[in-house]
C-alpha cells in the first residue's frame, strides 16, 4: 500500500509551519522558530493526526532533511514535553516524558544530528553548563524563546546567574515533566543524510547574515496566521481551496513496507516497586 504525502512549508515572520496531509485529510503540524544570527532553530510544537504508526515521524523526518540540505546545517533545539493539540487533534500522543524525549533524539539522529538531554538530574549535578557550552548558538537564544524552561527563568529572574536559574528549575516542575534537548550536526554525518543537492551558481553572491542558509526557495514567505488557520480548517472539512492547489508543495509517496513497525527510541531505566514480606505470616504484598 502506498500512501501520498503532501507537505506545506509556510513561514510567518520567524516561524516556520510544515502541514502535511495525506488523502486531502490533515496529518501533521510542525511549528519552527528560526534564529538566523545564531543559526539555530527551535521546535516548537509538532501534533500528528496520523493513524498510521510511524507515518508521520517518517513524514517529519524527510521534511526537516529538506530543510536542512542546503547552507550550514543550524544547531536545533527541542523542548520535549507532552502538550495538548492546538491544530489538529492528535491520536495516541506520547504522555511519557522519557519516551517523548527519546522519541525526539530518534529523529534527531535520523538528520544527521548529535544530541544531549538536560533534565532535572543534569541541571542538579552541573553537568548542564559542558551541555551549554557545547551549543554556542543555542546559548545565544537562551533568554529570547517564549515558552522554554531556561529562557522564561531567564525573563523572571533577569539579575541571575546560570547557576541560580537551574536551583529555580531544579524546584519547578519545568525538567521533570519534559527535558530540553540540544543538538548539533554529527562530526560524521550519517549516511542517511547523503543525497543529492542541487549545485548552487557560482555568480550568486552569499546570502546575508541576516537569513538563514537553509532556507530553500520551497518555503512559502510572508503567509499571515489568518492563512495558515484557513488553510488547516479547508483540510479538516475536506475541502481543497483553488488556493491551496496552487501553493508549492512537497509530495512523498511512502510504501507501507518501508515505515518501521516499531518507532526507534532508545531504552530508558524503569523503576520497578519490589515486594515486601510481611513478617508476621510470611506473605508477599505489592507496595
Amino acid at each position: 500500500m502506498e500512501y501520498s504525502v503532501e507537505s506545506l512549508f509556510l513561514q510567518r515572520n520567524k516561524h516556520l509551519y510544515i502541514i502535511s496531509y495525506v488523502d486531502g485529510a490533515p496529518m501533521s503540524v510542525c511549528v519552527i522558530c528560526v534564529y538566523p544570527k545564531p543559526n539555530v532553530i527551535y521546535i516548537k510544537r509538532f501534533e500528528s493526526a496520523s493513524k498510521v504508526r510511524g507515518l508521520s515521524r517518517m513524514v517529519l523526518i524527510e521534511s526537516l532533511r529538506r530543510l536542512l540540505i542546503h547552507g550550514n546545517r543550524p544547531e536545533i533545539y527541542v523542548y520535549s514535553r507532552p502538550i495538548g493539540s492546538k491544530y489538529i487533534h492528535t491520536e495516541r500522543p506520547i504522555s511519557h516524558s522519557i519516551q517523548l524525549c527519546a522519541y525526539w533524539e530518534s529523529i534527531l539522529t535520523e538528520i544527521g544530528y548529535s544530541t544531549m538531554r538536560l533534565t532535572h538530574k543534569e541541571a542538579k549535578s552541573k553537568e548542564f553548563k559542558n551541555i551549554i557550552s557545547e551549543h554556542k548558538g543555542i546559548a545565544q537564544c537562551l533568554g529570547k524563546i517564549i515558552d522554554e524552561p531556561i529562557s522564561r527563568a531567564m525573563r523572571h529572574a533577569p539579575e541571575s546567574s546560570l547557576d541560580e536559574i537551574m536551583v529555580i528549575l531544579c524546584s519547578s516542575r519545568d525538567l521533570t515533566s519534559g527535558s530540553l534537548i540540544f543538538s548539533k550536526p554529527a562530526e560524521e554525518p550519517s549516511t542517511i543524510m547523503v543525497q543529492k543537492t542541487p549545485e548552487k551558481s557560482k555568480d550568486k553572491k552569499e546570502e546575508s547574515s541576516d537569513k538563514c542558509s537553509f532556507l530553500n526557495q520551497e518555503i512559502i514567505q510572508n503567509v499571515t496566521r489568518d492563512e495558515i488557520l484557513k488553510i488547516l480548517k479547508d483540510l479538516q472539512n475536506g475541502n481543497t481551496s483553488e488556493e491551496l492547489s496552487h501553493m508549492k508543495k512537497v509530495q512523498q509517496i511512502i510504501e507501507s513496507g518501508s515505515i518501521p513497525k516499531k518507532e526507534p527510541i532508545k531504552p530508558f531505566k524503569l523503576t520497578i516497586k519490589r515486594p515486601k514480606t510481611d513478617r508476621m505470616n510470611n506473605q508477599i504484598f505489592e507496595v
